[in-house]
């Protein structure tokens, strides 16, 4: 519930942003990792984002904040590529062990900034590359605007009874610094459901996933000539990845649960 996951925050000294659409879909802003950490249709109290289960009470919740543990409260998250440089600190002693999410980039030190009536979440950081050594001054900021519902127009739609659709525009925008640098760094974002989904990645071609971590039952994991079906529902951490040659740049994520679907 929306509301009552905004109090959990307030309590664990964590404020928030609620950005409300034309249409009624509430997001949910956290500065602290510059998260968009909820999403709600309208009138609606479940979350089509994974949060953590740190996040349930006041008092676990200040226990997880208050603690050293990499503090990944859930929902869509903005970080920077190449991964090799961010995140592999040891990197090139081919010591792939050693994977460190940077304290400056996340939970980083966003700051909400007022512009044009609209709350950007701003990140000012610094960070050393792996491979080059070289120290890199960036400004990272995210915002968000309103998505209404594509098949808002067709006639079908008026059928759809208890049918309710939640969507926002998400921006988001990277500065180097130092414009003499020849750093090559790229934004990305990662948006985290709930567990016991599956992914449908649509693709122009047939596309084998190449899994980076984990192990995943063939089952779980379909290829066809022009989809990825991946049931989502292995203990553990896992990942894949597929070429960007084939794909549309379109995902799904079907998660069911309480006899009730969500796409």
């Amino acid at each position: 519930m929306l509301e009552q996951l905004v109090g959990t925050l307030n309590g664990a000294g964590k404020p928030t942003h609620t950005y409300s659409s034309p249409d009624g879909s509430r997001v949910l802003l956290l500065p602290h990792g510059g998260r968009v950490l909820g999403l709600f249709a309208a009138g609606a109290t479940e979350n089509f984002y994974w949060t953590h289960p740190a996040l349930c009470s006041v008092e676990s919740a200040s226990a997880f904040y208050g603690s050293d543990v990499w503090q990944n409260s859930g929902g869509d998250r903005t970080w920077l590529a190449p991964e090799v440089d961010i995140f592999f600190p040891k990197f090139p002693d081919l010591d792939l062990s050693t994977y460190w999410q940077p304290r400056e980039l996340d939970p980083g030190r966003y700051e909400p900034v007022m512009e044009n009536g609209t709350v950007r979440l701003v990140n000012r950081l610094t960070l050393t590359l792996s491979r080059s050594k070289e120290r890199v001054a960036l400004e990272m900021a995210k915002w968000v605007g309103p998505a209404l519902n594509p098949l808002r127009y067709e006639k079908e739609c008026e059928s759809l009874g208890e049918v309710q659709y939640a969507g926002y525009t998400q921006h988001t925008a990277l500065k180097l610094e130092d414009q003499k640098s020849n750093a090559q760094i790229g934004l990305w974002n990662l948006v985290q459901m709930p567990h016991g989904g599956q992914l449908l990645v649509s693709t122009y071609s047939r596309a084998e996933p190449k899994v980076y971590m984990g192990s995943i039952a063939p089952n779980d994991l379909v290829v066809t000539e022009q989809m990825v079906r991946y049931r989502m529902r292995a203990k553990g951490e896992h990942k894949i990845g597929l070429r960007g040659v084939a794909m549309t740049g379109r995902v799904g994520y079907l998660y069911a649960a309480g006899g009730e679907e969500s796409a």
